[in-house]
């Protein structure tokens, strides 16, 4: 599914009731999750990987990771396929330690992480401007911080 530069994915981060980021990426981006301070979205707790490559944004496609201990529900036309479909359905394909799911134009997905939910969503891109990230380099003090 090639989809050019015309998607971005919103991101929501929720621990129980309260929504703690939100965030939008275009086109093209790796976005890595897990409890090492080196993750672009570090979460701690119990049932949180160490690092994983969570979304990969790219002309071609938008591309879920997840591993069989993370809980993953897609949206896919009407019906809501878990993890365990999508594995045994061949929806998502093994990839080195993982799984990996093509989200679809107007996807959606749930994504839980220990006491976290990642919710996703596809969508045609907007007018928003998107805001240059400034990041430590890895030889910074603030690394890691």
């Amino acid at each position: 599914m090639a989809l050019g530069n015309a998607v971005e994915v919103e991101l929501a981060v929720a621990r129980g009731d309260a929504y703690l980021h939100k965030v939008r990426f275009r086109p093209s981006t790796i976005l890595t999750v897990g409890t090492n301070p080196m993750t672009a979205v570090t979460l701690d707790g119990e049932g949180i990987p160490d690092f994983i490559e969570f979304l990969n944004i790219t002309p071609e496609g938008v591309i879920l990771r997840f591993t069989p201990d993370i809980q993953v529900e897609v949206l896919s036309g009407t019906q809501v396929l878990a993890s365990r479909a999508l594995i045994d359905g061949g929806y998502a394909r093994r990839t080195g330690d993982a799984y990996g799911v093509n989200l679809e134009e107007t996807g959606k997905a749930v994504v839980r992480m220990g006491s976290y939910k990642l919710m996703l969503k596809v969508d045609p891109v907007g007018d928003a401007e998107i805001l240059t990230v400034q990041t430590p380099s890895a030889d910074s003090a603030q690394c890691g911080k």
